[in-house]
């Protein structure tokens, strides 16, 4: 009898152990992805480079055009409800990139450009779902599917 509560006890284990390490690989992949196009620092790169050809300093505001970024991408959806954001960064190349890679995995992801005590932020966000409960499957959709840390948000007046 204690060898098959054993036996029992080995299998269980041996399922746990590949259930996780589906989920380690998926979380590389996702990483690896990202890494392999880091927009944020070539954008730096660029900026220290033209920087250098007109002989002003990365960090010179003065050298860096005072333009407002666009407020969204087109396609944003109109209307009130839940949203899942699944990234927030100051660089818009890098937002574009994520929004790429969504659109990619056949998600319909949107940006949202907002300005937080004078510091600018985009918003990468996901659908326009009625409900919470909507929202919160898409969030555990890309959790299990991804390893995707996100959050529902609530907008209540449109954008």
């Amino acid at each position: 009898m204690n060898f098959f509560r054993y036996l029992l006890l080995l299998m269980l284990l041996a399922l746990l152990v590949t259930g996780c390490s589906k989920k380690q690989e998926d979380a590389a992949k996702l990483e690896q992805e990202l890494l392999n196009e880091d927009s944020a620092g070539q954008v730096m790169a660029d900026s220290a480079e033209m920087a250098a050809d007109t002989g002003a300093s990365v960090l010179d505001a003065s050298a860096i055009p005072e333009e407002e970024p666009p407020a969204a991408m087109p396609g944003q959806p109109e209307g009130s409800g839940y949203t899942v954001q699944v990234a927030s960064c100051e660089e818009r190349s890098y937002a574009e990139h994520v929004i790429d890679l969504y659109t990619n995995r056949g998600y319909e992801p949107y940006l949202v450009t907002v300005t937080v005590d004078g510091q600018t932020y985009h918003r990468i966000r996901i659908g326009m779902f009625e409900t919470w409960q909507e929202a919160r499957a898409l969030q555990n959709d890309l959790l299990s599917r991804y390893s995707v840390q996100s959050w529902v948000d609530r907008v209540d007046t449109g954008f």
